[in-house]
């Protein structure tokens, strides 16, 4: 279908910094912990998930976890 992104086309528009923090919520940190290890503001790792739940049209932490899974070792 033209005009639709597969999911590893999607991952490929996701920053470094979106993946890193992508591993660490793998990783079960919690944001205060993700924002001490990456010099962030707990509110703005929690915006990370969010935005990149958008991305991909899906919805929660577990998604967003489950979306590292599949598409960081590719």
């Amino acid at each position: 279908m033209p005009g639709v992104q597969t999911g590893e086309a999607k991952w490929a528009t996701l920053s470094p910094q979106e993946k890193r923090v992508l591993r660490l919520v793998v990783e079960g940190k919690t944001n205060k912990e993700i924002g001490l290890e990456l010099g962030l503001s707990d509110k703005t790792v929690k915006n990370y998930p969010s935005n990149i739940l958008e991305k991909f049209q899906r919805t929660g932490r577990f998604h967003a976890a489950a979306l590292f899974v599949q598409f960081s070792s590719k």
